[in-house]
């Protein structure tokens, strides 16, 4: 294998047996496809330099640290994530011939699949010795999954442990996620079975310090919907919301209050 150990996308792979096991399925499919297929099959690492490599690395780890999925199943194996949701439909669109990293360009796909899933958990990958899946992992409420992952994002950039060739593809993932959960308020039909309105309500009620990268979420959230609509129309159904929402806590807790004084 020592004509793979020297190829710098090899270290995308946790052990050259996964890089040589990934190139005999490469061989297999090109070997199988039409001419015009195999000649667009790219081999990973073709004309890219060690620091191109090194960046793209970097970046999926950093993305799927970020989202908790990826498009290669065998990234929980001597990665740094125990359990990760395999993004099956697109790694079978893109194929594994080509590609089966994430960068950017893919990131915005790779999101609104992972929005649509219907059940997280049939798709999540692990290392063998993983007892327990994180709920963050398999979340399925949008609201809820849309702000884990920006904080994620904000605590990165907000302790400096991003590389700093990265912090402008972080900052890039916080507008994504942004301008997702403004999609979803502005088409909540494309999203069945979700309570947008109640999810983000509960998140403001249940927390008892909105942390700094919840408020800074709330900030951008409030001007894309401006920017996108031209107007406040579907600010002011998400702050009624809350207001009836928090009318209703305050009454219940006076009915209790005056219940327990009588």
């Amino acid at each position: 294998m020592d004509e793979l150990g020297s190829n710098p996308f090899s270290r995308l792979f946790p052990s050259l047996d996964l890089v040589q096991q990934y190139r005999d399925q490469t061989r297999s499919t090109k070997s199988s496809a039409p001419a015009s297929v195999a000649e667009e099959a790219k081999s990973p690492g073709d004309g890219l330099g060690d620091d191109k490599v090194k960046h793209i690395q970097i970046l999926n780890s950093t993305i799927e640290k970020i989202f908790l999925f990826t498009l290669n199943k065998y990234s929980v194996i001597g990665g740094a994530e125990s359990s990760l949701v395999f993004l099956s439909s697109l790694a079978d669109v893109i194929g594994v011939h080509n590609q089966s990293w994430i960068d950017m360009d893919t990131l915005e796909q790779a999101l609104f699949e992972r929005l649509m899933l219907e059940n997280p958990t049939e798709q999540v990958v692990s290392k063998p010795e993983t007892k327990e899946i994180s709920a963050h992992t398999t979340e399925r409420r949008l609201v809820y999954y849309l702000v884990e992952c920006y904080n994620r994002c904000y605590n990165l950039i907000d302790r400096g442990t991003v590389p700093k060739d990265l912090v402008s593809d972080v900052q890039s993932m916080k507008a994504l996620i942004v301008q997702n959960l403004a999609t979803a308020f502005r088409e909540p039909d494309l999203y069945l079975g979700q309570n947008l309105n109640e999810q983000l309500t509960e998140i403001i009620f249940n927390s008892y310090e909105v942390q700094d990268g919840m408020l800074c979420l709330l900030d951008k959230f409030a001007n894309k919907i401006k920017e996108d609509e031209g107007n406040t129309r579907i600010l002011e159904e998400i702050v009624q919301n809350i207001l009836n929402s928090a009318k209703e806590k305050i009454s219940e807790t006076s009915t209790i209050i005056f219940s327990s004084s009588t």
